[in-house]
């Protein structure tokens, strides 16, 4: 089954929000996991090693990665966009890296 994490991080004021937040979620295969000590340890890890902020100020940015292991590491192969709301991308990326252990 594939391992892979979504992640949002919801500008300052949107449509239907106010405030601003990182919400990040892993899957295998179909399945939503729930939030367990294993989930926040690699998240701590994942959110520092690709960088991905706390909180955004104007744009949303909504990124996910396949998760791979390899030689007893967790990889990333991940890419990731920012918009305004409901708007075309402002600025994108992608990539792979190494991040846990």
């Amino acid at each position: 089954m594939e391992f892979w994490v979504e992640w949002t991080v919801y500008s300052d004021i949107g449509p239907n929000w106010i405030g601003s937040y990182r919400k990040v979620a892993f899957v295998l295969g179909s399945y939503k996991l729930a939030n367990t000590n294993f989930h926040e340890e690699i998240e701590e890890k994942l959110v520092t090693a690709l960088k991905i902020p706390k909180t955004s100020q104007d744009l949303v940015i909504y990124g996910d990665a396949e998760i791979l292991l390899e030689n007893n590491t967790l990889k990333a192969d991940y890419s990731w966009y920012a918009a305004a709301p409901y708007d075309e991308p402002e600025d994108s990326g992608d990539g792979e890296t190494v991040f846990y252990p």
